[in-house]
C-alpha cells in the first residue's frame, strides 16, 4: 500500500501496516511508480 526510500538505498514496499519488503527480492508487475510513497 505504499513505498519508501531506505537509508541503504533500496526502495521497500510496505504489504500493509509493520510488513515491509525490499524491492529487490520480488517480482513486481503493474504501476509501480504509482504506488504512493510513505513514511516508514
Amino acid at each position: 500500500d505504499g513505498q519508501a526510500i531506505g537509508a541503504d538505498g533500496f526502495v521497500w514496499w510496505r504489504l500493509g501496516e509493520g510488513v515491509w519488503m525490499r524491492s529487490d527480492v520480488v517480482d513486481e508487475t503493474g504501476d509501480c511508480a504509482g504506488v504512493r510513497v510513505v513514511q516508514p
